[in-house]
Parts: C-alpha cells; sequence; structure tokens
C-alpha cells in the first residue's frame, strides 16, 4: 500500500494573543529630560505557526501631547515571527520638570491576524495594558527672607521692620 494517501496531523491550533501579565500595568517615572521607554510584550499561546500581527489604539487618559514629544502615539502594531511566542514594542514618554499629577494612558489590542491562517483570538483578561507616568518633580519651597537687626534701610524691630527709604 501507498503511504502517499495517509496524511498524520495533530490537533488544530488555536492561538491566543494579549498583553503579557507583567506588562499589563507598568508604572515608572518620567524623568526631567530625554524619554522614558514604556515597554509592553505580547505573548501569544496555542502554538506559535505562522506570523502574528496585532494591532491596536492608544487611549491618552489623563496624558496630552507634550507627555510624547509633541504628538500622541496613533495607535501600534507588532508582529511576532513564526516561532516565537512574544514581541516587545515601546510607547516613548518625554521627560519634564513640571509639578504635576500622575498621569496615565492605555492600550488596548484590537485585532490578530495569523499569516498561516491558524485561529486565533485575543484572551479577554488580557486585551488591554495601563501606565502611570509617575511624577518625579517637585515643588521648590517657597522663598524665604532674612531681615537683620542692623539693616541700614529698615527701622523698628526684627519682627516689625519699617523702610526707611535708604538702601
Amino acid at each position: 500500500f501507498s503511504a502517499a494517501a495517509f496524511v498524520v496531523s495533530g490537533p488544530a491550533e488555536t492561538q491566543q494573543i494579549g498583553f503579557s501579565g507583567l506588562t499589563q500595568n507598568i508604572s515608572q517615572s518620567e524623568a526631567n529630560s530625554g524619554v522614558t521607554a514604556y515597554t509592553f510584550t505580547i505573548e501569544r499561546t496555542g502554538g506559535t505557526t505562522g506570523d502574528l500581527t496585532v494591532t491596536g489604539g492608544f487611549a491618552a487618559g489623563t496624558t496630552d501631547v507634550a507627555d510624547f514629544g509633541g504628538a500622541l502615539p496613533a495607535g501600534f502594531s507588532v508582529t511576532l515571527l513564526a516561532g516565537s511566542a512574544s514581541a516587545t514594542f515601546t510607547v516613548n514618554v518625554s521627560g519634564d520638570t513640571a509639578v504635576e499629577a500622575d498621569e496615565s494612558f492605555s492600550l488596548t489590542i484590537s485585532s490578530v491576524t495569523n499569516s498561516a491562517g491558524i485561529a486565533s483570538s485575543i484572551t479577554a483578561a488580557a486585551v488591554t495594558a495601563n501606565a502611570t507616568i509617575v511624577n518625579d518633580d517637585t515643588a521648590l519651597p517657597p522663598a524665604s527672607v532674612t531681615i537683620l537687626a542692623a539693616a541700614q534701610s529698615l527701622t523698628g524691630s526684627a519682627t516689625t521692620p519699617v523702610p526707611t527709604g535708604m538702601l
């Protein structure tokens, strides 16, 4: 008999994708200048057949364009190559010296496509990643004035000085 007529195959793959549990909630300081990288990881389970393209959206939350170098990210696209169980991508946050509240943004996976036609879906519990930009800036203490008891431009007492008009 001919073995050519027989096809041996295993169970069909069904791949699940989502943000890694370690990068679903990132919180870090922004720094005073330059950029701080917020790195997110997309993972897949259920097999690694085919290139997997994952796209998603960006929600500004409490951030604004200044936090991202003048333009909000439009979204993201990342490809997990065949044989790979994960891939990373980065959102760069601009540092500043402004005293402000902590700010946040989020990323949500919207689509997944497998180049080999393998069934792929988004894991509901890992569809969104949240990031907090922790304010690392502090307000300067209020300026203080020291009144010297023997200042020539003042008369009166150290607790109630009276200007003399002389400097």
